[in-house]
């Protein structure tokens, strides 16, 4: 059952960050991104040197409520030290199309884009 609501927060984090629901800002690691719900939890996506992408979620007093990490073909799930398979559920490349959300939010893509086209076309 909770794998199937890690699941839903992973889609309905994509969907609200598609549709401008959600801001992302940039933190002081390389390729990590932050955002917060109502000052009492925060979500965390970044991208390791690995290539892994880890989603993270964390409450107001820093305890990690979810932390969850695609490698290359499954997802982890961690509890502690003890990791939980759970690629069937379709989250692991979803963990990864979130960082790329987060990361053209919180870098502002499209407006430089949109520049860079300006400029060519000067």
């Amino acid at each position: 059952m909770r794998e199937e609501k890690e699941a839903q927060l992973v889609h309905e984090l994509i969907e609200a960050t598609r549709n401008g629901r959600i801001s992302w800002e940039a933190t002081a690691s390389i390729d990590e991104f932050t955002t917060s719900f109502k000052g009492k939890y925060s979500a965390t996506v970044s991208r390791t040197a690995s290539g892994h992408y880890i989603l993270r979620i964390v409450d107001e007093a820093d305890r990690e409520l979810l932390n969850l990490e695609h490698g290359s073909d499954q997802v982890l799930t961690y509890f502690g030290d003890f990791p939980e398979h759970i690629a069937a559920l379709g989250v692991s490349s979803s963990i990864r199309e979130l960082f790329d959300l987060a990361r053209g939010v919180a870098l502002h893509v499209d407006a430089a884009i949109d520049d860079i086209l300006a400029a060519l076309k000067d």
